[in-house]
């Protein structure tokens, strides 16, 4: 409490000439947006003499096509010429690439949702076919077949599952325009052009839902087949054993097995988050389905096991709740089997969440060796290059290696390039592979192993930078590194501090590792620096 705090530089006023709007929004994700004249801009942004973009309108008659190829000799070789529409595709491409999973989150859920729903449809219609055992016996003995049957079950199925579907579609509708709701009343109003309801969405939605309802009711429908007619007249009949109900067991041990395999191959073997996920989300699936193949096996000696206290000390409910549970075992495994879904389902997502938060941050403190990283706050905007000389001179500093980062072509693709300092080892811990443990020395470049891979590159080969000040600037590969399973904290592409300030306009820091004498303060999550 009473500190002061500012801007680091002389502040400037401005008077407000008008008020914008972002089309149909007044912002973009409750960013403020100030519109000033071109060179003012260049000023305020240190860019006098440049320009970020060039917006160019042809004459009457003249297709975009055309002006785009007359415009293309006129421009610089690392700037680029694109029609409206090219550039609207980019724009969007590199927003939905961005934000690409959110959506695989969300059919992860979907699938999850479809799945546990299969289970649960399975239940209820089994159910309701035991239920109607004597309804399906007097059918059977007025003469209907197997299959009449079997078709009236389909037929009943078909239709929950069409009805379902559609109630489903037109609420997740309802969602949709409810989240979008909260993140306006949140602030975070992006612009649209309306809620997207593509037949596709309608296609796909009444598809899944008819075709999982459908499924998972076709045994329920086979079990009603085999209800014998004198059900009709007689409680309690048992119904014969089907020729595949006779493999179930030998089937069940198959998938367990191969389960197994599969969970081992994605907990020890596997490389990559998707090599890892994939095999382990096959494994559950086919663990599930094994499990409740066997379940109905286990029903009689679980029951009696978990049964005895509640006969003990239940009285004559108890020994009725006890026998009730064992006196159908089908029945009462197919009612556990949703419950043991969600369970598993809550125990693996938490398992997984945790498991995948431990290990990142093990990374990056086995990566990140300083007591301290200076940042802007949320980990990727960049600083002011003075911030980090100030931290590098205050007391009890013993270590301050700056980085700084900037976008560059090279290879054809765009690819962060960091700038550090001859101590970045001390402060930043490398897995070399290839080359001298050492930082970027003159025109050296230390790559990941990944970049260099893709590249094709070898110790000594040169490569090309176009940063965005229009120069060329060629580095050889000095070294390569493994960063591990997660990228680096700072590019694949690390070249010297001196080299990037001299090729890169305005170098700004991304991060400042700094040490102090004594180390970490434990008692406070912050270091103040003193300046001398």
């Amino acid at each position: 409490m009473g500190d002061r705090v500012g801007p680091g530089r002389r502040t400037r006023q401005f008077t407000i000439s008008g008020i914008a709007k972002l089309g149909t929004v007044s912002t973009i994700g409750a960013a403020t947006i100030a519109v000033f004249d071109v060179p003012t801009a260049q000023k305020l942004l240190r860019k006098e003499g440049q320009l970020d973009a060039i917006a160019a309108s042809g004459k009457p008659g003249v297709s975009d096509a055309k002006l785009s190829r007359e415009l293309a000799p006129l421009v610089p070789s690392t700037a680029q010429v694109r029609t409206g529409g090219e550039q609207g595709s980019k724009e969007a491409k590199d927003i939905t690439s961005g934000i690409s999973f959110i959506q695989y989150l969300l059919l992860a859920f979907a699938g999850i949702a479809l799945f546990v729903g299969s289970f649960v449809i399975f239940n209820t219609i089994a159910i309701t076919v035991a239920q109607r055992a004597r309804e399906f016996a007097t059918l059977r003995t007025l003469g209907a077949t197997r299959r009449q049957v079997l078709r009236s079950v389909m037929v009943e199925t078909f239709t929950i599952g069409l009805l379902a579907a559609v109630i489903g579609l037109f609420l997740g509708l309802a969602i949709a325009k409810g989240l979008n709701a909260i993140f306006v009343a949140l602030g975070a109003d992006l612009p649209q052009t309306g809620t997207v309801f593509a037949l596709r969405t309608v296609i796909v939605s009444l598809l899944a839902g008819v075709l999982v309802t459908v499924v998972a009711g076709l045994f329920p429908a086979i079990q009603a087949t085999r209800v014998p007619p004198i059900a009709a007249i007689r409680e309690g009949a048992v119904l014969p054993r089907s020729r595949v109900s006779r493999w179930a067991p030998w089937i069940a041990v198959a998938l367990l097995l191969l389960a197994v395999a599969l969970i081992a191959d994605g907990l020890f073997l596997a490389n990559g988050i998707v090599g890892t996920l994939l095999p382990l989300a096959l494994g559950t699936l086919l663990l599930f389905i094994g499990v409740a193949l066997v379940s109905s096996a286990l029903v009689k000696p679980l029951a009696s096991l978990v049964g005895t206290p509640a006969r003990r000390a239940g009285g004559a409910p108890g020994r009725l709740a006890s026998e009730n549970s064992v006196r159908n075992p089908g029945r009462t495994a197919n009612t556990a089997a949703a419950l043991m879904i969600g369970l598993a389902l809550i125990t693996f997502v938490a398992t997984l969440g945790k498991g995948l938060k431990a290990s990142d941050v093990e990374t990056l403190n086995h990566q990140v060796r300083s007591d301290y990283v200076v940042n802007a706050g949320n980990g990727f905007d960049p600083f002011p290059s003075q911030a980090g000389d100030a931290v590098a001179g205050a007391s009890g500093v013993t270590l301050a290696a700056s980085v700084r980062t900037e976008k560059a072509r090279i290879f054809g693709a765009t690819e962060s390039v960091a700038g550090v300092g001859p101590n970045i080892a001390r402060a930043y811990h490398f897995d070399w592979k290839q080359g001298p443990h050492d930082s970027p020395q003159g025109s050296g470049a230390i790559v990941t192993k990944s970049f260099a891979d893709t590249n094709h590159l070898e110790i000594g080969d040169l490569f090309t930078v176009r940063p965005p000040s229009g120069r060329k600037l060629t580095f050889y590969t000095q070294s390569v590194f493994d960063p591990g399973h997660m990228d680096p904290l700072f590019g694949g592409i690390m070249i010297s501090r001196n080299a990037f300030d001299a090729g890169f306009p305005r170098p700004k820091n991304l991060f400042t590792f700094v040490n102090v004498k004594g180390g970490p303060q434990r008692s406070s999550r912050r270091w103040r620096a003193s300046p001398t």
